[in-house]
């Protein structure tokens, strides 16, 4: 499902973080390959997935106009388990 998810520019990388997290928790309880995962992962997982259906919803419009009036925002920000990054242009135009 994770894969599916088709995101080149790394936009929706905060809608595929929590998959590869409870992949992560299920590799450090060593589950064996065809072994069922804890219910507990199951649950987020399922509800995860069915809220995917809301990023068809999203546009995204790709313009920026750089003028002198353009400012350029970064914001960082981790946690145990991840860590992330995003860079903008903002310009206030006519």
């Amino acid at each position: 499902m994770v894969n599916k998810i088709f995101d080149l520019l790394g936009i929706f990388s905060l809608t595929t973080l929590l998959p590869k997290i409870l992949l992560q928790e299920a590799w450090k309880i060593k589950l064996k390959w065809d072994d069922p995962l804890p219910e507990n992962i199951q649950k987020t997982f399922w509800k995860w997935r069915d809220e995917t259906q809301y990023l068809e919803k999203i546009v995204i419009l790709r313009y920026v106009e750089i003028n002198g009036n353009s400012e350029l925002h970064l914001f960082v920000d981790a946690c145990k388990s991840s860590y992330g990054a995003c860079v903008y242009v903002r310009t206030v135009t006519p």
